[in-house]
């Protein structure tokens, strides 16, 4: 975990947002189910995240000049991340749509 982290940027921004989150679903009083799925989507994009750069390790040892097989996989691995980053936010918008339209509608 140490090492993802200390790779790439972008884990610094996924914990931000996370944390950003996870403070916002405390104040709306998320339910057990509730904060079980939005960890796990949170947990799946950081595993997305973590192969991606596994790709990028591994295509930095072949140097400069990729191949082309190298390459595509590379912007597979970074589909693979929106991909998981898509859902990721399209599940905790739901979560926050039905906590927030349980508030308006009281």
């Amino acid at each position: 975990m140490r090492q993802g982290m200390r790779g790439d940027s972008t884990f610094s921004v996924h914990f931000f947002i996370g944390t950003v989150v996870a403070a916002a679903a405390f104040v709306l009083n998320f339910a057990v189910i509730e904060w079980a799925v939005l960890i796990l989507s949170f947990t799946i994009v950081l595993s997305a995240e973590m192969f991606h750069q596994l790709l990028k390790t591994l295509g930095d040892e072949e140097g400069r000049l990729l191949s082309p097989r190298s390459q595509e996989a590379l912007r597979i691995g970074t589909a693979a991340v929106m991909v998981t980053l898509a859902g990721s936010l399209t599940v905790a918008g739901l979560l926050f749509a039905r906590r927030l339209f349980a508030l308006w509608a009281e």
